[in-house]
């Protein structure tokens, strides 16, 4: 972004805060953003190598809404069972669901607060589990992924690995010393390495 210095310190004057402190901030919002979804997108194309396990929103006949929802904590269970079968780590780290097993789970008693944000976000925590909630333009709304993460490094689905942080750098725009150049910069690697820990559920009607 490019600014001058008058208008720099015309809000510092009425914010209490300089111009660029905002820029850096959005821009760092931003790019947090856009690693998540990539980090949610490559997730889920490693879950498209294995077979998903199907959990059918109808329930059968003579069960009702309520206790048919209970079923979908076996098949949360049977996901970690098939992440176990492959890798032999039979224990989940986090859950990644989209605008269907999000209601489903908050029926079940996950507690989530709104958030007005585009991407991914942290919606709350099911049995000590992170649980993150993707959009339909970066998950679609029918898919639930269960992952494991372990303490290793070397035990994880996927690696972010970023060789440049985010740096901010000013400086004048010459030949105009007046004005003033904010940029936000960024570089890292996003990779999956170990699909064999992630797992899919199709939420079918």
């Amino acid at each position: 972004s490019q600014f001058s210095s008058v208008t720099e310190y015309v809000i510092k004057q009425r914010f209490g805060r300089l111009f660029a402190e905002d820029l850096v901030y959005d821009a760092t919002t931003q790019i947090n953003a856009a690693v998540l979804s990539r980090a949610v997108k490559l997730l889920h194309q490693a879950s498209m190598q294995w077979t998903p396990l199907t959990w059918s929103q109808t329930p059968p006949a003579g069960v009702s809404a309520a206790e048919h929802r209970l079923t979908f904590l076996d098949m949360l269970e049977s996901a970690i069972t098939e992440i176990g079968n492959r890798s032999g780590a039979a224990a989940k780290s986090f859950i990644v669901t989209g605008l269907k097993g999000r209601v489903i789970m908050a029926t079940l008693g996950l507690k989530s607060q709104p958030k007005s944000v585009t991407g991914p976000y942290l919606v709350g925590h099911w049995d000590g589990v992170p649980v993150y909630y993707a959009p339909p333009t970066v998950l679609p709304d029918n898919v639930v992924i269960v992952g494991y993460r372990g303490e290793s490094w070397f035990e994880a689905p996927i690696v972010y690995a970023p060789y440049l942080p985010i740096m901010t750098v000013r400086g004048s725009a010459s030949p105009n010393p007046m004005l003033q150049n904010t940029v936000v910069a960024h570089a890292a690697g996003l990779e999956s390495v170990a699909p064999e820990f992630v797992q899919r559920i199709e939420i079918t009607t």
